[in-house]
């Protein structure tokens, strides 16, 4: 029975991870409130208290093929702690600080003094790895508009990259496929196009998003994944100083 506050007027806020963890050990109450007798034989060790934290937490919801631990094809949610709440003493565990959050691989929060351990962009976090199977063709999505008014984009984006392929030819032996996505320069459909490239997970690159407009509903998307992208429409200085897609970064 884990405490459900988290206001505390010092200490440990009592919803912290830690906390938790040392209740679970201890059965201390909040404000240090000691255990009855029948309470220590429903005590857990911290390495049980972790795993319900995690990867049992990510089986309740049906998560654990994404959440719950760090390993490869699961998202890159984790902390840096300041001491190992496995091997510290029991009554340090409540001290134990959080020195960098990452969520889905990208840092949200570093501690002032952590800032050597925290990557200050996307283009430092960890990236993933995408397997081409042999004998089967590098996908590269190719992103812009082939209906509305700017209807002739799109094709002429898709020739022109056709061509630079066909001149290249195959990628270490793997051939090259383009496959074509209309965002209809339209913000809604920028991001429609956007989740489903990156929902596909077989793209090794992306060509777009041409329009200023469908990028700002599609960079938001792309932002937190690792997928190359080579788009003029994150030129537009709003975009570039929200998403950070900076010149010479590898998803500019």
């Amino acid at each position: 029975w884990p405490s459900y506050y988290v206001v505390e007027p010092s200490g440990a806020p009592f919803g912290s991870p830690m906390r938790l963890i040392y209740q679970a050990v201890t059965r201390t109450g909040n404000l240090g409130a000691q255990p009855d007798p029948w309470m220590l034989d429903q005590t857990i060790t911290a390495e049980q208290a972790l795993s319900a934290l995690t990867i049992n937490g990510a089986y309740a919801t049906f998560e654990e093929d994404s959440k719950g631990s760090i390993s490869p094809g699961k998202l890159a949610d984790l902390v840096i702690l300041s001491a190992d709440p496995l091997s510290v003493p029991t009554e340090q565990i409540p001290f134990i600080q959080v020195w960098m959050t990452m969520v889905g691989g990208r840092v949200e929060w570093c501690a002032p003094d952590a800032q050597s351990l925290c990557p200050t962009s996307i283009a430092t976090a960890p990236a993933t790895t995408l397997l081409v199977p042999a004998g089967q063709p590098i996908h590269i999505a190719v992103v812009g508009p082939s209906s509305g008014k700017h209807a002739a984009f799109l094709p002429a984006m898709l020739e022109s990259a056709q061509i630079a392929v066909g001149d290249h030819g195959p990628v270490h032996g793997f051939d090259i496929v383009l496959e074509p996505f209309d965002d209809a320069c339209d913000e809604e459909r920028g991001a429609q196009a956007a989740n489903t490239i990156i929902g596909d997970g077989g793209f090794a690159a992306m060509l777009g998003p041409l329009c200023s407009v469908s990028a700002r509903g599609g960079l938001p998307v792309y932002e937190g994944a690792s997928l190359p992208i080579v788009s003029p429409g994150a030129t537009d200085p709003a975009l570039v100083g929200t998403y950070r897609f900076q010149p010479g970064d590898p998803q500019h």
